[in-house]
């Protein structure tokens, strides 16, 4: 009703109040969620969202939402600018600018709906460690207190089969270590190697045939065709190097921190290798420009380095492969052994449960990355639409002839939606704060840390099995 008090208007007999969205309560986890309860609609129409009508002389003016309402701060929806005999929104045809303005707010609303859908997945993930590691103080208490009972277990013949493997999944996390800090040195290798080409000038463009130039006309044919040979030699040599860097790396990475946690997931740097790649395809790239036989000789014999290194990287990914198939397995044998006997049940639960919060961590990061990846889009979205509607009062009052209340009706849905706008922009940089420290507290080791329970189990169930 303020909008009719502000308008001079009385209310028709139709007259239904449009609704906000109701916002979303604070989430679990990490920071405050800026969020407000909006006006609740005193009737809907079915089960979508709500319209309000204005009189305006002989016509009427239907106020209609441009989306479904979305949860988050304050207004939950954004509105459309009408058209003053109420046929509907302003489009292409009626009104260059406010239809861009509904057309924009559409798609806005539609994409800042899906960011709250994954604001909710990485909450809900996040709370879920928070959770696993509140239980783990519980559960390593009881794992210490069967210490005994393990070796015990493990110490006469009938319990060889307990001790073999644990001292297996032992000796099999031990190697993904090894294969992870192996991969790391072979990917230096790799990066030698084409910095060994740039030292071979391959950053440099030669002049066509410059050292060929007295040569007769057949002589340079001839020439020409050996420098093609030769490129088209090293770029076979370069496109295998991409090959092996184009791989998924990261997906390694992240099955590895299933089962071992973070601590050597620097190992493979997924951006290092987004790095390494577009330095080979910008070798790539050169080598097109070179027309000196010299020059490709020499970045021939560089090459050689870097097929080798190229070869030693796909290598060492295959074996941290199968040392990670060889690991899954350790641990569920030796989760299946502990587990037979009511006394170590409780080392058998800890061991289980570690697999599973690396691996909820791991899908939590990535589900917090999405987010952080998501938002740009959505706030530059409303960046762009804050700039038409705040211009867009004055393309109004310089519309010649337009009636004065329904220029009036326009600038208050256009501040309405301003209003919508800014208090999404605020919580999206809030959420964004949020990620920062989640993937802060999820990366953090040690005392305090969602880990520190988890990190024991390798060296309880180490000294468990000492001396039997």
């Amino acid at each position: 009703m303020a909008l009719l008090a502000k308008l001079g208007l009385r209310p028709t007999a139709r007259m239904v109040m449009a609704t906000a969205a109701a916002a979303s309560g604070a989430q679990a986890g990490v920071g405050p969620a800026a969020v407000s309860q909006a006006a609740r609609p005193s009737r809907a129409r079915g089960a979508a969202h709500a319209e309000a009508e204005l009189e305006l002389g002989g016509a009427q003016i239907v106020e209609m939402s441009l989306g479904a309402p979305v949860p988050g701060p304050r207004i939950g929806e954004l509105m459309a600018l009408m058209s003053a005999d109420g046929s509907g929104a302003l489009h292409r045809g009626n009104s260059a600018v406010g239809g861009q303005i509904n057309r924009d707010g559409a798609a806005l609303q539609q994409a800042f709906g899906a960011l709250v859908g994954t604001e909710k997945r990485w909450r809900e993930l996040y709370a879920g460690v928070q959770k696993m590691a509140h239980q783990s103080a519980v559960d390593v208490k009881k794992m210490e207190a069967q210490s005994a009972a393990v070796g015990d277990r493990s110490k006469q013949r009938p319990g060889a089969y307990v001790r073999d493997k644990s001292e297996a999944y032992l000796q099999a996390e031990a190697k993904v270590r090894d294969a992870l800090r192996e991969f790391g040195v072979r990917e230096k290798a790799l990066r030698k190697a084409v910095s060994a080409l740039d030292e071979a000038n391959l950053h440099k463009e030669i002049g066509a045939q410059t050292r060929v130039v007295d040569k007769t006309k057949a002589d340079l044919e001839a020439e020409k065709k050996r420098i093609e040979v030769m490129k088209a030699r090293l770029k076979g040599v370069l496109g295998i190097a991409i090959k092996v860097v184009k791989q998924d790396w990261k997906a390694v990475a992240e099955e590895a921190t299933k089962f071992i946690g973070g601590q050597l997931i620097d190992e493979i740097s997924s951006s290092r290798m987004a790095e390494l790649k577009q330095q080979l395809e910008q070798a790539t790239a050169r080598l097109h420009s070179l027309e000196d036989m010299a020059m490709l000789q020499a970045i021939e014999t560089a090459s050689a380095g870097l097929e080798q290194a190229a070869a030693s990287l796909d290598d060492g990914g295959q074996d941290l492969r199968d040392t990670l198939k060889s690991l899954n397995l350790a641990r569920k044998t030796a989760v299946e052994a502990l587990g037979e006997s009511p006394r170590t049940q409780g080392a058998a639960r800890m061991l289980e449960r570690r697999g599973l919060m690396t691996q909820l961590m791991a899908r939590t990061r990535t589900a917090v990355e999405q987010y952080r990846g998501e938002a740009p889009a959505v706030t530059a979205a409303i960046r762009k639409l804050e700039g038409l509607t705040r211009s867009y009062p004055e393309i109004v009052r310089k519309t010649p002839g337009i009636d004065p209340d329904y220029a009036r009706s326009l600038t208050d849905t256009v501040a309405r939606n301003r209003d919508a706008l800014s208090g999404w922009a605020l919580w999206i940089q809030q959420e964004l704060n949020s990620c920062q420290a989640a993937v802060g507290q999820l990366d953090q080791t040690g005392p305090g840390s969602f880990v520190e329970h988890f990190d024991r189990v390798d060296d309880l169930l180490q000294a468990a099995l000492e001396g039997r």
